[in-house]
């Protein structure tokens, strides 16, 4: 292909730096940012196709707008018309597009990248025969073009798109190897100005930044040597908490030497020092042999399939572009089956690697902590390429850099298994990027992602369906399920799996370990049943007793202890007393509670948790674990944590969540129920700002709050149980969830009557009679209240008989009866006279008024809503002031003026939105539709009624299947 398509003129296109595109020898207006970037990375792909998502994310991140695929189409078409102004309409020009993507056709003299790498191919081979001068020319003119990194522009919004990055390391790798080369050829000059601004953009690469202290010493400058490396050291304790390593510090001691280390002991290219016989010969035998380690792959490998495909697109841009050392590292709690799935995903991959496999168990977590030295896995490597024994340089520089020198230009593949921590990993990285470097770790290694540019894999438990096919395919045509009958029998039969292998799965926790285990136990047993099985996993449930192996290999308690024996003493305790929380997932303030530490330490201790795989984040400041897991955290937990320190811990950590409810409560809810309580040493409150973070709190710990009730009425500490289950009541109630709390509240009212608390029988009661209000159950909801008055009236408490008599004003309004609702909130208001709580008394009013209205009497209701509204607007009680503007709605619907009724209607949604009402927003909205349906405004209707139903979404509040029905009747009135 030529410059000329369509008259474009001759084209070049530079990405070595900021984007340039000039026809004819001058420069083309590439238009504004977002158009910019679109052109910047179908260069930086070099004819390889981008899929709109990829532009989506390079453009918005993580929040792109719905508009967000038409925008790129149309930045796609403004490229084609700066690139060929006079190309036809739907002609097929240089930017191609199919099937979602987008490939720039560039001829490879007209793309600096790809000029770039022909290049350093060349150079390359060049360097392998031998001709080390003529290769390091080609190496110079090729960073030569280099003008800065990747697409670098201001006017680019994000220069540090992976893709760039990549380019960016591809070049870093050839700065290395070109000052290798330089230093063996004595002449540093050519290359020194390039291989420093590169370095520059990757303080964290060691081995590059060695070679620049070589560098800057070999041309004289020493000072400036010392200078780089001592910001490289701080950049490396700052960023990764780590020393330089090995190669850096060496480089650094023979600068400090002045010049003694100037030649890289043990970096030697093929050919370069024939006078090295015995380390040229290594080499040259090395290339005789391919080594092909690989483990054999499962033969019913299943699962996984999403991640495998996951990880093959990751690989491909590497595979596609060549760029530097394309390295792959997957974590994941001990049992997930990482080693596994790498040993099948590099078998999928052996053809693409015809230069040999690499393999190694590095033991990061050995039981006897025992892991494998990099400098005897350098060996290995070496050895098993042909070096003889003889030949192995002693010190770890020599054998990486004799190790680097032979997988330069070839196409090995690397695994590198159950690695302790990236400093394990980080000498064993060969400098090619025609090689694959996978790695499995317990441990997430984020330096290597940092330094490397890895891409940082996360593998989890089995999806449900992973699971029972993983059963199946293990024990389905051996084991049965029940008087004979197979799995497979069931699925040739009916073409459905039996129920049972989904229980198995669910109390294996989905985990590939578990499920081994047990689907190797019913191999050796074949005339055990599934059903036995599931019985044997159910009587063990809260233990690992159902997964014990003989073997520590297989054993749960054993595998998992590799990782526990390696945490800090403080850290230990933690993982135990972990196992003592609430709910699956637990809060970094309740941690902090539990352990009775700072915050601060505490985040440190989960770090260390989070690193081992023994807790994993759930979100932003969350953490849960394996249901496995917990069960030998809850086991180590009796054994080594005494009944008092356990009780301590829970003590704190129910205060917590009872303190924290307090305080959320008094944000969401003007009447919210707070109870004295003495905070003790240790404990931490959740950090909460206002109505929007409690309602947030609330929310993800009402589960979590059931539990802890649950737990203090089994603890017999009855007051502090029903104390917190109203505390949130008011928030439940106005939120809707009120089948799982009037369980609650029960066993409340259970444990309050059995303890002879009388308050709290009386006030669970009238919580418990909202609930079940709520629920249209008003018989049973009047029976709580009448026992209620009587209790309170029993105990001359005047404030319970008040509110007893104006939860049965509510009760009795529910069933239809006004005028008994008008009674006992008469009742009510005169007995609160006494009280002096004008706020509760606007409540009231309020209530009066809706009564007066459901009777007809109008004028009636709004003089009492006009009373009501001064007392709740002085106190703020935003709920209150809405129902007194639905009063009014309803008020002059009756009177026959729906618009009226609209207006009043507005003005309740907003006062209910405003105090985050979600139960009282669905109300409204829904009445709102009613009203425009009678005046005939099907768009208000079907606007409200649909904003209701994403509300009803949103939260699992009733009325939804109502909704539906609304909107279907709606769209057959509009048909």
């Amino acid at each position: 292909m030529t410059g000329n398509h369509h008259n474009a003129g001759v084209l070049r296109f530079e990405v070595l730096g900021p984007v340039r595109v000039r026809r004819d020898g001058i420069e083309v207006d590439l238009g504004p940012a977002q158009q910019h970037m679109v052109l910047a990375l179908l260069l930086a792909r070099a004819g390889q196709p981008v899929t709109l998502a990829e532009f989506v994310d390079l453009l918005w991140g993580e929040h792109p707008p719905p508009t967000a695929v038409n925008v790129v189409h149309r930045h796609v078409g403004a490229v084609r018309r700066v690139l060929e102004p006079a190309l036809p309409p739907r002609s097929a020009g240089r930017v191609v597009g199919s099937a979602g993507e987008y490939r720039l056709r560039v001829a490879a003299d007209e793309l600096d990248l790809t000029r770039f790498r022909a290049l350093v191919a060349r150079g390359r081979d060049l360097a392998a025969q031998g001709r080390l001068a003529d290769g390091l020319s080609l190496a110079v003119q090729a960073l030569n073009m280099w003008r800065g990194p990747c697409a670098d522009s201001r006017e680019l919004l994000r220069s540090d798109y992976p893709a760039f990055t990549l380019v960016d390391r591809e070049c870093a790798e050839v700065a290395r190897e070109a000052a290798e080369a330089a230093l063996y050829a004595g002449d540093v000059h050519p290359v020194l100005a390039t291989v420093l601004a590169i370095a520059d953009l990757f303080p964290l690469d060691e081995a590059l930044q060695a070679q620049t202290l070589l560098l800057l010493e070999a041309d004289g400058r020493r000072a400036e040597a010392v200078t780089r490396y001592e910001r490289v050291r701080s950049y490396l304790a700052d960023e990764l908490g780590t020393d330089p390593d090995d190669e850096l510090r060496r480089a650094y001691d023979g600068v400090l030497r002045r010049g003694s280390a100037a030649v890289p002991t043990g970096r030697l290219t093929v050919g370069i020092h024939a006078e090295d016989e015995s380390a040229a010969s290594g080499l040259r035998l090395a290339g005789l042999i391919r080594p092909a380690q690989l483990p054999a792959d499962l033969p019913f490998f299943t699962g996984r399939d999403e991640l495998i495909r996951q990880m093959m697109n990751m690989l491909r841009v590497h595979r596609d572009t060549r760029t530097a050392m394309p390295l792959l590292a997957i974590d994941g709690i001990p049992g997930s089956g990482k080693t596994t799935c790498v040993v099948h995903l590099a078998h999928q991959l052996v053809d693409l690697y015809p230069d040999g496999q690499l393999y190694i168990d590095l033991q990061g977590f050995h039981p006897r902590g025992k892991a494998v030295e990099p400098l005897d896995v350098l060996g290995c490597f070496l050895g098993s390429i042909g070096v003889p024994e003889k030949n192995l340089p002693h010190s770890l520089d020599a054998r990486l850099g004799m190790a680097r020198s032979y997988l330069a230009g070839r196409r090995v593949l690397i695994v590198l298994d159950n690695a302790r921590d990236t400093e394990q990993v980080r000498p064993l990285l060969p400098g090619s990027a025609d090689c694959l470097v996978l790695v499995t770790s317990r441990n997430r290694l984020d330096g290597l992602a940092t330094a490397y540019g890895a891409h940082l894999v996360s593998m989890d438990v089995l999806s449900p369906g992973e699971a029972r096919s993983f059963l199946l395919s293990c024990i389905g045509a051996v084991v049965t399920v029940g008087d004979d009958v197979t799995p497979n029998d069931i699925v040739e039969q009916s073409g459905q799996l039996p129920p049972i292998l989904d229980e198995i799965a669910e109390l294996c926790g989905r985990l590939p370990l578990a499920l081994a285990l047990v689907a190797g136990r019913a191999l050796e047993h074949p005339d055990r049943g599934l059903t036995d099985i599931a019985r044997e996993l159910r009587a063990a449930q809260g233990t690992l007793d159902g997964f014990a192996a003989h073997t520590n290999e297989t054993d749960l308690r054993a595998i998992f202890s590799w990782s526990y024996q390696l945490l800090s003493a403080p850290a230990a305790q933690l993982f135990r007393l972990l196992s003592l929380r609430a709910g699956r997932e637990i809060s970094l303030p309740a941690i902090a509670s539990l352990v009775g530490l700072p915050m601060r330490q505490c985040r440190d201790l989960v770090g260390e948790l989070v690193r081992t795989s023994l807790l994993s984040q759930r979100g932003p400041g969350r953490y849960g674990s394996h249901d496995l897991i917990r069960s030998y955290a809850r086991e180590l937990c009796h054994e080594f944590d005494a009944e008092p320190v356990r009780r301590a811990a829970l003590r704190r950590l129910h205060q917590h969540y009872r303190l924290s409810a307090y305080r959320a409560s008094g944000f969401v809810t003007p009447y919210a129920r707070t109870f004295t309580i003495d905070r003790t040493d240790g404990v931490v409150v959740a950090d909460l700002a206002d109505a929007t973070d409690a309602i947030r709190w609330l929310s993800t710990e009402r589960k979590v709050l059931e539990v802890v009730i649950q737990r203090l009425v089994d603890a017999g500490e009855t007051g502090p149980a029903w104390q917190l289950a109203l505390a949130v009541w008011d928030f439940l109630e106005t939120y809707g969830w009120w089948h799982d709390w009037t369980d609650t509240l029960s066993r409340c009212l259970a444990a309050a009557d059995a303890a002879g608390d009388r308050l709290g029988g009386i006030q669970v009661r009238r919580g418990l009679a909202g609930a079940l209000r709520a629920l249209e159950d008003h018989d049973q909801a009047q029976r709580h209240l009448i026992d209620a008055l009587e209790l309170a009236v029993a105990a001359n408490d005047v404030a319970e008989q008040a509110a007893s008599h104006r939860d049965l004003g509510q009760v009795t309004a529910a069933r239809g009866d006004s005028q008994a609702a008008i009674d006992h909130y008469g009742q009510s208001l005169r007995l609160s006279e006494s009280l002096g709580d004008e706020t509760y008394r606007g409540m009231i009013l309020s209530h009066l008024a809706q009564a007066w209205a459901e009777l007809g009497a109008h004028q009636r209701s709004a003089e009492l809503v006009e009373q009501a509204r001064l007392l709740l607007e002085e106190c703020g009680d935003l709920v209150s002031l809405g129902r007194c503007q639905e009063i009014l709605a309803a008020s002059q619907l009756r009177q026959g003026d729906p618009r009226s009724a609209l207006t009043h209607l507005a003005n309740a949604l907003e006062l209910y939105r405003k105090s985050h009402s979600r139960v009282f927003v669905v109300d409204c909205l829904i009445r709102t539709g009613d009203v425009a349906v009678a005046l005939g405004d099907h768009t208000t209707a079907r606007d409200a009624w649909e904003e209701a139903g994403a509300v009803l979404r949103d939260t699992g509040l009733l009325r939804l299947g109502e909704l539906r029905d609304r909107l279907s009747r709606l769209a057959q009135a509009d048909a």
